[in-house]
């Protein structure tokens, strides 16, 4: 009997929760992926997505994707399909005897999707969402062996095979005959299917049954096992994969099986109490090959990812702590998306999405649970003497030292009882001079150095120039020229220079002199290549000669696009090229020094933000720009900008200014507010799916359209429709739609057109819906388009609109 779903019945459930730890990135179009081989199992983090709906899914027991790039999701609590914002619950109606529950597998078969149940097949049509159900009941149009389903499978030759605990069921849907058959006919302890794999270059079907594993060739009708005389035979096989060569991978009741492709055993992993780098636990559920990656869901085990090269599990578990963890340590489903980012379903609930892109980068936050963890989240400074550790400014927490070996930090603070503490914990500079001393700069507590032999923090005592008053300078900037005089640049006091053979300090402040600083604030300074040093302030850019204590002022000419963008320069860098780039609030400038003007990148031109607060250069030669919006690279040699925003799973909000650093390793290091992240460019791939865009609900007033129901104007689900007829009694219309990338769902850039109403297009960011009233008679054209991260507008989704 073919059901229509009652309107009053569907959920659509809220946005997905953007604050998770930041999980999604957002680079859409042309995404930026981290290559399986350089995943850090130590980095994985969940967002939990059902953490903030209102919804009882309940057990999660199976993920899919369909063709046009939406998620779904079966279990205890019935059918959804999620766009990355909504979930629409299908199938859920008044009566209970009807409605889609308890669904163990999800098979897509062009617009139809099979689905296995506790309460027999049903086959789905997703342009209408009405559906059949097949039982094993006399007066079912076909009758299957059994109502409980445990898996279905769709046979190259169009047969449908369903895993049930008495054996397999083939149907052949035109004849709507059912075979019912067993692994083996004579071995009763077979006849419990669990699992189902088509394995097309042997025209086969594997089996996995409460007695081992085996195959079905559907050109001959016969089966036989897999393995024999292994202990495997008697084996619970649950889930199968397809590893490297044609071998396979399989979750069992004993562990997890590696078995080659002529049917060899090839290793056996089992759980072992006394090591932690074993799986996690014996019994799995679900398994998935993932490039020399194997992820295991055990049973009360958690998640177990089975590294090839080092030969040893990763075990990721629950943690109340931590948000980004796993619901629950069972494990029931795991699917590997179109971006080959994994998707996770819990018992007895919860749905966890993991961005593998994320694992590229790693978070470093304030952990009160945890002294060796930062003890301040806004990150201010960094340098480094050598390879094995760093030294991160805080603001407010004052001095942090990062054992990179052990993860832990150590921490130096303010305090007004040692003399060899730091005299402020807003360290807002830090610099490594010649002989390899830390030096630090503090808000209200002038200059210190670091003493590594004694772990003491020295005080250096400097005095003003101008009255010869011992003062603690606030410290914006350091910086050491190449006769090892170390530059001071104050907040308000102008710039400094302190000679330490004999304590000599020199004071530079703005004045009526034209050769004078510009700004008392000096935020940024450099030495190049040919001996000119370079001081940013919140006034302007100059130049100084040493020599003569007189300084050139380079400033911004509102009547010249080739001048300084603004004159607050935060941020400089010479690269390797010699070419110098000056970071400013207005953009970022390319000094040009034949002309002496510069190249302009701002927002017009694709940077993710005009604020520039730090400035690096990686090993590639492409230069690194961190914003009040994230961060944009600039390709070295086509200055190219690819923007990686806030929302990446890296670092949330903005960067703080000079905060950045780059290791002898070529890993970058970002500060900002929230933390800070390391990652290395090398280990960034660039891909080029194209991210689709899915028109997905249609209001009236404010009801919501579906196909089927008494009133609606919809024949068909909107990701299936291409035209509306709306009556011209219709005073608002609203339509939803979304970018079908689950990196870029929280905060992608959006425009639409009402074609023949609109006169231009409208952008808008994070929003996913377009309303308009009053719109008079006619034929219109709705489209959307999304925004990538090359700059550019993807090619759009549309919808004729027909009012009358």
């Amino acid at each position: 009997m073919k059901q229509a779903i009652n309107p009053l019945a569907q959920k659509l459930i809220t946005k997905l929760a953007t604050t998770i730890l930041g999980m999604l990135m957002v680079l859409v179009g042309s995404t930026a992926i981290a290559q399986s081989s350089n995943l850090n199992l130590n980095n994985i983090r969940f967002a939990n997505i059902l953490d903030e709906h209102d919804v009882a899914m309940g057990a999660m027991l199976t993920i899919i994707q369909d063709a046009q790039g939406f998620i779904w999701f079966g279990g205890i609590g019935g059918l959804a399909r999620y766009d990355g914002h909504d979930l629409h619950i299908v199938g859920d109606t008044d009566n209970a005897n009807e409605s889609i529950k308890s669904v163990h597998d999800i098979v897509e078969d062009g617009d139809i999707i099979w689905l296995a149940t506790s309460y027999g097949l049903i086959k789905f049509d997703r342009r209408t969402e009405q559906y059949v159900r097949y039982t094993a009941d006399a007066q079912s149009e076909i009758k299957i062996s059994q109502n409980y389903i445990n898996k279905v499978a769709i046979l190259p030759n169009g047969k449908i095979m369903l895993a049930t605990y008495g054996g397999f069921d083939v149907i052949d849907p035109k004849t709507k005959q059912v075979q019912t058959l067993f692994p083996d006919a004579a071995n009763a302890n077979s006849h419990f299917v669990f699992a189902l794999k088509v394995d097309d270059t042997k025209s086969r079907i594997l089996l996995g049954s409460s007695a081992g594993l085996y195959a079905y060739y559907w050109k001959t009708g016969k089966t036989q096992p897999i393995t024999t005389k292994t202990s495997l035979d008697s084996t619970v096989v649950r889930a199968i994969d397809f590893g490297e060569g044609g071998s396979l991978w399989l979750g069992t009741d004993n562990g997890l099986f590696h078995v080659s492709s002529k049917g060899k055993v090839k290793s056996h992993h089992v759980s072992d109490t006394n090591n932690s780098n074993s799986l996690g636990a014996n019994l799995i559920w679900s398994v998935i090959y993932d490039d020399g990656y194997i992820w295991a869901g055990t049973d009360q085990g958690g998640l177990s990812i089975y590294d090839e090269q080092q030969k040893s599990f990763t075990r990721l578990k629950s943690n109340i702590a931590n948000p980004a963890s796993l619901a629950t340590n069972t494990v029931k489903s795991i699917f590997k998306d179109s971006r080959g980012d994994i998707w996770v379903g819990n018992f007895p609930e919860g749905l966890h999405y993991f961005n593998r892109t994320t694992t590229v980068a790693t978070l470093y936050k304030s952990n009160p649970l945890a002294q060796s963890s930062l003890n301040h989240n806004s990150v201010t400074a960094f340098a480094s003497e050598n390879d094995k550790g760093l030294w991160i400014g805080t603001d407010g927490g004052g001095l942090n030292y990062l054992d990179l070996k052990t993860q832990t930090f150590k921490h130096y603070t303010q305090s007004n009882q040692d003399s060899n503490s730091l005299r402020s914990n807003a360290v807002l500079a830090l610099m490594t001079d010649k002989k390899g001393r830390l030096w630090s700069g503090t808000w209200g507590g002038g200059l210190a150095r670091f003493d590594a032999k004694q772990d003491k923090v020295i005080r250096v005592n400097l005095r003003n120039a101008e009255n010869g008053n011992e003062e603690n300078f606030n410290v914006w900037s350091l910086f050491e020229d190449a006769a090892g005089d170390v530059w001071v640049g104050t907040q308000m006091k102008g710039l400094l220079r302190w000679r330490e053979a004999d304590n000599s300090l020199v004071q530079y402040r703005p004045g009526d002199d034209p050769t004078s600083i510009a700004g008392e604030a000096v935020w940024s300074m450099m030495e190049d290549a040919g001996g000119n040093f370079w001081v940013g302030t919140n006034q302007g850019l100059n130049i100084l000669d040493p020599r003569t204590g007189k300084f050139t002022r380079i400033l911004h000419d509102p009547s010249d696009t080739t001048s300084l963008s603004h004159n607050s320069v935060e941020s400089m860098l010479e690269d390797s090229k010699g070419r110098l780039w000056f970071g400013s609030v207005g953009g970022l400038n390319l000094y040009l020094p034949a002309s002496q003007k510069f190249k302009r990148m701002t927002r017009a031109d694709g940077l993710v933000s005009d604020s520039i607060k730090s400035i690096i250069e990686d090993n590639s030669g492409n230069v690194w720009v961190g914003t009040t919006n994230g961060i944009s690279k600039i390709d070295g040699e086509t200055l190219a900008i690819k923007n990686y925003r806030p929302h990446i799973g890296w670092q949330k909000g903005s960067f703080n200014l000079g905060a950045v650093f780059k290791a002898k390793d070529g890993t970058l290091y970002f500060g900002g507010p929230n933390g800070f992240m390391a990652f290395e460019p090398s280990k960034l791939v660039e891909g080029k799916q194209a991210s689709p865009i899915a028109i997905t609900n249609l209001y009236l007033e404010t009801q919501l359209q579906a196909p089927g129901v008494s009133g609606s104007v919809l024949a068909t689900t909107l990701p299936f429709t291409k035209e509306v007829k709306l009556p011209s009694s219709v005073q608002m219309f609203t339509i939803d739609y979304a970018v079908l990338d689950y990196r870029a769902s929280s905060t992608a850039q959006y425009r639409y057109q009402l074609k023949g109403f609109d006169s231009r297009w409208r952008e808008v960011r994070g929003k996913r819906s377009a309303t308009y009233t009053n719109i008079p008679e006619g034929e219109y054209q709705f489209e959307v388009q999304v925004l990538g991260v090359d700059n550019q507008w993807s090619v759009g989704k549309s919808l004729i609109v027909k009012i009358n």
